[in-house]
């Protein structure tokens, strides 16, 4: 069945379900992603990304092949990549004590966030986390430079090898860590495209709630209610 379909109704709430639809996918739908080449990456414990492919279902070593939804039956395809450790990897910092909430400068400190291993597009789960470059004059700020700069780095890894299909032009971001205006920033520097936050976070229930919506007849594609963001343009 499409993802925007009768499935029947919610027991004793007497709610008819109209809407089913992945977390991820329900995230590239909330930001309205609904043409071929437009990415979201959503910032949490760990990072996921999805571009949408539009009919075409992509095959790419590292990369994961989804359906991205199906409506009025016609299926809409991804590619996902997923980063395992993120998020994760800065609350481990802060229980630690080597959080700052000040950024140090560039330095040669170089981290690799491979707590559970690499996932996209690696899939390594051999690999384990790792710190180079540390020096006597080494210090929190340093290291929590290190590590937001990691995550942007996976990211940007993930990309390039979507990029070898689908043209990317812009990120649009969710997540816990977009309110870190550095991460925000220097992604969009090493990426070269512009990195775009929306006010509102919680894009998997809107893309639900979008989902059940056009189920019910109430909105279709098209009518996805445009987001207002904060724009990081790259340098």
């Amino acid at each position: 069945m499409d993802s925007s379909a009768h499935y029947g109704m919610a027991g004793d709430f007497g709610a008819e379900i109209t809407g089913i639809i992945g977390d991820q996918q329900a995230a590239l739908l909330a930001h309205g992603c609904i043409s071929e080449g437009e990415m979201k990456v959503t910032y949490g414990t760990g990072t996921f990304m999805l571009v949408n492919s539009g009919q075409n279902l992509h095959t790419i070593r590292g990369i994961l092949s989804t359906v991205a939804w199906s409506i009025d039956s016609r299926r809409t395809f991804a590619l996902e990549g997923s980063i395992l450790s993120s998020g994760s990897v800065i609350e481990w910092l802060k229980s630690m004590g080597l959080w700052s909430e000040e950024i140090g400068e560039e330095t040669s400190l170089f981290f690799v966030p491979a707590f559970a291993g690499l996932g996209s597009p690696y899939w390594d789960q051999r690999a384990r986390g790792t710190i180079i470059g540390i020096t006597q004059y080494t210090d929190r700020t340093h290291i929590t430079r290190a590590v937001l700069e990691s995550i942007a780095y996976m990211v940007r890894d993930i990309a390039e090898q979507m990029a070898v299909k689908v043209r990317i032009s812009e990120i649009k971001a969710d997540g816990g860590m977009t309110g870190n205006e550095f991460l925000m920033k220097f992604q969009a520097d090493i990426m070269g495209v512009p990195v775009l936050v929306p006010h509102a976070r919680e894009m998997t229930s809107r893309g639900a709630a979008i989902a059940a919506a056009i189920g019910r007849g109430d909105m279709s594609l098209e009518d996805i209610p445009a987001l207002e963001y904060e724009r990081y343009d790259p340098e």
